[in-house]
Formats: C-alpha cells, structure tokens, sequence
C-alpha cells in the first residue's frame, strides 16, 4: 500500500479516495452508477456528486436518495473542478454517471497507483487513466471503443508527449490539483476536460495508463460539440506552448534524472 506520508507516492488506501461524480442529465444512469458505487468491496472516504444549474430535479432526487455528498456548481466552472475543489482524500476519482464500474474497480485502482509509483522512478505520477468500453454489443463495441482510445491517445498523446487522461476514467492527485487548479480553471468551460487537464501536467509529472481499469459506460450524446471544445481546448493550450517546446522541456527534465 503506498505510504500517505511519501510525496511521490500518495495515500491511496480507500479511505483515501475521494469519488467525483457530475451528476449529468439522465436520473436512471446516475442511479445505477451510484448503486455500482454502493456495490465496490471497499468502503471509500466519500463520494460527491456535483449538479450545476441545469440539473433535473429527477436527477438531484437520485442523488438525494444515496448516501453521497451533494456540491452545487454554478454556469462559470465545470462540475468536476467544483468535486475536485470540495474533496478531502489524497486520490480523486472522476466517475462518468454514464458508467458502470465493476465492483472491484476501486481494488484494481489502489493496486494501479502501487504500481505506478514505483515502476516511473524519476517522475511523479500525477494521475492513474484507464481506458473505457462502450457499451455497444458485440464487435461493434469493442471496435468503436478501441478506435476512440487509440485516436484520443495518438493525437492528444503526441502533441502532449505522454499518455492524456481520458474523460470518463481517470483519477489524479490532490496535491497536484491544488497546484494547477488556478491555471486549468482560467480558460472557463468550454474546454473538453480531459485534454485541458492533460495539459497542466508539468515537466517531470507523468499519467500512468491501467488498462486493467477498463469500465464500461454508455456512449454519450453530443458528439459534435465535444469536437468543437476539443478543438477549442487545443487552441487555447497552444498558444501559449507548442508541442514541439514541451517536448523539449520535458526532455530535457528526462536528461537530467
């Protein structure tokens, strides 16, 4: 188990995680993400759902019905900086309420940060991404599921010069939140959450990707506009640094250690 007192390696026992769900538009996904919350082996440190000023009142009744911690979020701010914000653990887990995690999901995610940790000597591991498996049956599913996580990670990934998280799976530390909270909340809300928090890892941080924490989720609507705030995402982080200058920068950290 990683040792809480360690800089490099987070607590990350359960009662060390903290669980972020955005509540989302649709009551019964939440609900059976929420009962698969309720269904993990091991107890965490708390769960918060995060609604904003759009959410159904049949949504903040699922939430009300569970034992979870319920923050607001107001128009400026994505609900998940607000879970972020609101968390006390060491790790934060960002749960899609389109998905359904297996009950051992949390086991396999404490063994993701051992592991993580101590196979990266030189970097600081930041955050634990794994990929997710849409829930289209048959080979349809496993190809469009492959497909999006190969695409995400070749062009992310090569502009970023390592692995991104990904949107629907991914945990990170609090510590380094709270160091790059301030920067990553400057562009707004209409940026595309994963790839805009890929960017703020630093010179010497890393993501470690689990394929081990494979979840599966319900493909979500609104294919279009994700494209245009990933676009968008690209073009504000961008301008203020090109792929090829960090590439540089964290080469060079590499050379040094």
């Amino acid at each position: 188990m990683m040792s809480p007192g360690s800089s490099d390696r987070p607590g990350a026992g359960a009662q060390e995680i903290s669980i972020i769900v955005p509540a989302g538009h649709d009551a019964e996904l939440l609900r059976r993400c929420l009962d698969a919350l309720d269904r993990q082996t091991i107890p965490v440190r708390e769960v918060i759902v995060v609604t904003d000023p759009g959410t159904p009142s049949g949504v903040s009744g699922v939430a009300a019905a569970h034992d979870v911690i319920t923050v607001s979020t107001d128009q400026y701010v994505l609900p998940t900086w607000t879970g972020f914000d609101a968390a006390s653990g060491t790790v934060l887990l960002r749960v899609n309420p389109r998905s359904n995690p297996a009950p051992d999901h949390l086991v396999r995610l404490i063994s993701a940060w051992d592991r993580a940790c101590t196979q990266t000597p030189g970097f600081t591991v930041v955050g634990v991404s794994g990929p997710t498996r849409f829930e289209i049956p048959g080979w349809r599913g496993d190809l469009l599921s492959g497909v999006y996580r190969r695409a995400h990670g070749a062009s992310v990934g090569r502009i970023l010069g390592h692995q991104p998280f990904y949107g629907t799976n991914y945990s990170l530390r609090r510590d380094w939140w709270c160091s790059v909270r301030r920067s990553v909340r400057e562009a707004g809300v209409r940026v595309s959450e994963d790839v805009h928090l890929s960017f703020a890892v630093r010179p010497g941080e890393t993501i470690w990707y689990a394929p081990e924490l494979c979840v599966a989720a319900r493909p979500g609507p609104g294919v279009p506009g994700k494209v245009r705030d990933g676009v968008r995402t690209l073009a504000v982080n961008l301008l203020s640094e090109s792929p090829t200058t960090r590439r540089w920068d964290r080469s060079s950290v590499e050379e040094e250690r």
